[in-house]
């Protein structure tokens, strides 16, 4: 059982969300704003934090930049359907902090109650410490690191964003390309977090294509849309909106995960990389892989596979 601090401006959301919380095993304490919050944590000590974004007085980013700051810091998951201002983009470097979307259902919030107390949701952090501790003396130093990080099991929205980040590292130049590290490595962080979609025709959609696996590239978006009954436009906004990918970049991501994961055993041909991850072949996945990544699935594979285990591809 855990003490999770619920801060809502929102009187019946405060509720709803407390009762959900006991509704799982552990004890609410509500909080109207944000110096509430902070005095009630100092009571309480919670181990996690249902925060909402926009408060009146301190804001819910400010809050937590207080809360952050204790010997032992509760875990943070803020409760929005905002944008992060860039301002305070910088508090999901902590591994401590994530967030879920607004509306969710009581489903979508114990899943990430859930993760957020397991000891588990942390594992990644060694990881993510190794690969800071790392001065790059080159931007393939710096790449290879994140890389390998990107080899464990990430939603494919999470997976996506990463590599991008990536690929503008690598395209980055002098200054920039540290720059580009913290932000590799803060994607990555706030992976941990993937959002839950409250859309159920959403959840949907993306069911459809993760079971499709490497033949979703196959599926068009209008038979997925006339199978759920939306028109195929519409269908693309709500998936848009709910995990910032296009129907589109969401059959690269599932494809490219699977051809990043088959590209990291040094015995298989990037050929045979391409047709089993669902492209038509080497030069549409060779391209599709550099435009996200930034480098192409051989150099790919040198970053992340020792050179004394590579093969001639």
């Amino acid at each position: 059982m855990a003490n999770t601090l619920v801060v809502d401006d929102e009187r019946a959301v405060r509720q709803i969300v407390c009762d959900a919380v006991q509704h799982l095993g552990h004890s609410a304490y509500p909080a109207a704003d944000g110096e509430a919050a902070l005095a009630i944590a100092k009571v309480v000590e919670p181990q996690l934090v249902l925060l909402d974004v926009r408060l009146p007085g301190i804001s819910g980013f400010a809050t937590a930049n207080q809360l952050l700051k204790v010997a032992t810091p509760p875990r943070v998951i803020f409760m929005t359907q905002f944008p992060i201002p860039m301002e305070w983009i910088h508090l999901f470097s902590d591994p401590s902090v994530g967030y879920i979307d607004k509306p969710f259902g009581f489903g979508a919030l114990a899943t990430v109650i859930g993760q957020a107390l397991l000891p588990s949701a942390r594992a990644r952090t060694v990881a993510l410490a190794d690969a800071e501790s790392v001065t790059p003396t080159t931007v393939d130093a710096a790449v290879a690191h994140i890389l390998k990080l990107l080899l464990t099991n990430l939603p494919a929205p999470a997976f996506f964003s990463c590599a991008k980040q990536i690929g503008r590292l690598v395209r980055a130049s002098g200054q920039a390309r540290t720059l580009r590290v913290r932000a590799a490595l803060d994607a990555v962080r706030v992976a941990q977090f993937p959002r839950r979609f409250s859309d159920d025709r959403v959840v949907s959609a993306i069911a459809m294509l993760e079971r499709a696996g490497a033949r979703c590239g196959c599926l068009r978006e209008h038979d997925i849309a006339s199978m759920l009954h939306l028109d195929p436009a519409h269908l693309g906004h709500l998936i848009r909106r709910q995990t910032g990918l296009s129907f589109r970049e969401w059959s690269w991501a599932i494809r490219l995960q699977l051809a990043a994961a088959r590209l990291a055993d040094p015995s298989v041909l990037v050929k045979e990389v391409a047709h089993e991850s669902g492209f038509i072949g080497s030069t549409q996945f060779g391209r599709t892989f550099c435009h996200v990544f930034g480098v192409t699935p051989s150099h790919f594979r040198r970053l992340v596979v020792p050179t004394s285990q590579s093969a001639s591809t």
